[in-house]
């Protein structure tokens, strides 16, 4: 899917509990956004082009209303990704299927079980890339809701 290149923001403190464009009252400690014109429920995956972290959210709010800015984080997905310290950073936007990834981090090893799941098709790709970040203890769980199976890393 194509990615787009983009500045972040992130919420202040002060909207902690506040309701988001949604509907959804927003939470400093969930995985989700605020974008323009992605619609609501979409899964971004954010990565923080200064080092490479990412993470998973999910679009629940519209923002933000700087046109310098693409993409308002929540502050977990701030803090996710290394950029509370600076305040705004440069991220890759990519729009990520909610069949394979769930709402998280994305990169961290400890944290894999969270954020990413593969269909039984594709688990020894799934293996082969969280290898590569280093984890060398890998099991996986098969899960399955009525019909759909996957199996998540851990």
């Amino acid at each position: 899917m194509a990615q787009k290149e983009a500045y972040a923001t992130y919420y202040h403190n002060r909207f902690h509990g506040s309701r988001t464009s949604s509907g959804e009252v927003y939470s400093k400690h969930a995985y989700t956004c605020a974008h323009r014109t992605y619609p609501f429920g979409t899964l971004l995956r954010v990565t923080n082009t200064r080092n490479n972290k990412s993470v998973i959210v999910k679009v629940n709010d519209r923002g933000p209303f700087h046109k310098k800015y693409s993409i308002d984080l929540s502050y977990a997905a701030a803090k996710a990704i290394g950029m509370i310290s600076h305040g705004v950073a440069k991220v890759r936007i990519q729009v990520v299927s909610p069949d394979k990834y769930k709402v998280g981090i994305d990169d961290e090893a400890d944290k894999i079980d969270m954020s990413k799941t593969f269909n039984e098709d594709d688990i020894d790709l799934g293996k082969l890339k969280v290898k590569e970040m280093g984890v060398e203890d890998i099991s996986t769980v098969n899960m399955q809701f009525g019909k759909k199976k996957w199996v998540t890393l851990k």
